[in-house]
C-alpha cells in the first residue's frame, strides 16, 4: 500500500509539473500577443567569416476575434529586396499558411510544408520559426528554476509530439527559458531530429510598450551552431494596439507591393 501511495504521488507531481510548464509557456504567449502590433527593425546576416549584410523591414501582427494570429513582414531595404513581403496566417488546425511575395515575379507563392524548415530570406531563421507556438503539438516539462536578479528563470523542455511538425520544422525538441516575472522568453535552444543542438536564440534588452506595459525584446540573436553563422534582429519602438487595418494580412495586400 505504501508503495502504491508513493507511485500515485509521483504520477500526480509529474502531471502537475507538466501542467505548470505548459501554463508558463501559455502565459508567455499571452504576453506577446496583442490585438495588433507593428515594429520596424534591422536584420543583420553575419557570415562564418564575420562579414555582415544588413536589411531593413517592418513586422506587423494581428490577433483576430477567432483567436487566430497573422503576421506580415515587408522588406524596405536594400534596393535588391525592397518590396519583398511575407504573410503567415494561423489556421484552425493550429498550422500556419504562409506566402512569400517576390517583386521580380510580381506574384506570391505559397510556402509548402517541405519548405518550412528552410532558411527565411537567407537568415538563420526558418519559415517555421516565424510561425505560432501551438501548445497542443508539444509536451512541456519544467527542468529547473534559476533565481536571478531579473526574476526567476523557468527552464522548460518542449518536445514535439506531432510527427508532421517534427518533419516540417526539422526539430525534435526545444529548451525554452522564460522569465516568470515578466513572462518573457530569454533563450531557446533548438535540437534536431538527431538530438543534436542546432541553433540557439537569445532575446535581450527588454522594454515595455503600450497601455498594458507589455515587455518586448529589442534584440534577437539567432546562432546557427552547425553553420557558424548568426542573424541579429534589432528592433525599434513597438506600436501596440494602435488599430492596424485587417486587410494588411491578406494575399491581395501581399501582392500589391
Amino acid at each position: 500500500m505504501k508503495n502504491l501511495i508513493i507511485l500515485i504521488a509521483i504520477i500526480c507531481s509529474t502531471s502537475l509539473f507538466a501542467q505548470d510548464a505548459k501554463s508558463i509557456v501559455e502565459k508567455f504567449k499571452t504576453e506577446m500577443e496583442a490585438t495588433d502590433q507593428e515594429v520596424t527593425l534591422t536584420m543583420q546576416l553575419v557570415s562564418k567569416s564575420g562579414s555582415i549584410r544588413e536589411r531593413s523591414l517592418t513586422w506587423s501582427t494581428m490577433k483576430a476575434k477567432t483567436g487566430l494570429s497573422s503576421s506580415y513582414l515587408l522588406f524596405t531595404a536594400p534596393a535588391d529586396i525592397k518590396g519583398t513581403a511575407f504573410l503567415s496566417q494561423e489556421n484552425a488546425t493550429g498550422n500556419d499558411d504562409q506566402w512569400l511575395f517576390l517583386p521580380a515575379l510580381k506574384r506570391s507563392r505559397r510556402i509548402s510544408s517541405n519548405e518550412k524548415g528552410q532558411s527565411f530570406m537567407g537568415s538563420d531563421f526558418t519559415y517555421d520559426d516565424l510561425g505560432e507556438e501551438d501548445t497542443n503539438k508539444s509536451t512541456y516539462k519544467l527542468l529547473k528554476s534559476e533565481p536571478t536578479e531579473a526574476g526567476i528563470l523557468q527552464i522548460i523542455e518542449a518536445v514535439y509530439t506531432d510527427q508532421q511538425k517534427i518533419k516540417e520544422s526539422g526539430y525534435s525538441k526545444r529548451i525554452i527559458t522564460i522569465n516568470e516575472k515578466t513572462n518573457t522568453m530569454v533563450k531557446t535552444e533548438f535540437y534536431g531530429i538527431d538530438g543534436k543542438l542546432k541553433k540557439s536564440l537569445t532575446c535581450s534588452e527588454f522594454k515595455q510598450f503600450g497601455d498594458q506595459k507589455r515587455w518586448r525584446p529589442m534584440l534577437y540573436q539567432m546562432k546557427n551552431l552547425e553553420k557558424g553563422t548568426e542573424t541579429i534582429l534589432k528592433f525599434g519602438d513597438y506600436k501596440i494596439d494602435k488599430g492596424i487595418d485587417a486587410n494588411r494580412f491578406t494575399i491581395r495586400n501581399l501582392e500589391s507591393n
